[in-house]
């Protein structure tokens, strides 16, 4: 196990212990919206700052596949039965569905 604060880049040495990867599945998120309406700019900065460190990450050492895992709260609240469709615009209604909502549109940007 090679624990490391995914706020903070992944350094040479870190990366030569990680070794060659073939996937990166990207599911680390503070997901506490309570906390995250209480305390907004520590926990947008945590979500924002990790995703670029895997994405850096990825980019630097090449993988077949990066896997980013968000949630539906990214479209805000969905009319009475009825579900969003992947690909509508983006209405989080809280700031951890914000955060995540930045995380898509940084994941896209990167591919």
């Amino acid at each position: 196990m090679l624990p490391h604060d995914l706020r903070v880049p992944i350094s040479a040495q870190l990366a030569l212990a990680i070794g060659q990867i073939d996937y990166l599945v990207s599911v680390a998120s503070e997901s506490h919206v309570d906390r995250s309406i209480s305390e907004p700019r520590s926990f947008i900065e945590n979500n924002v700052a990790l995703a670029l460190t895997l994405l850096d990450y990825a980019r630097e050492h090449p993988v077949t596949k990066f896997l980013h895992v968000s949630t539906d709260e990214v479209y805000g609240p969905a009319p009475d039965n009825s579900e969003h469709a992947e690909g509508e615009p983006h209405r989080p209604s809280n700031h951890y569905s914000a955060s995540k909502a930045a995380q898509e549109d940084i994941v896209y940007s990167y591919w």
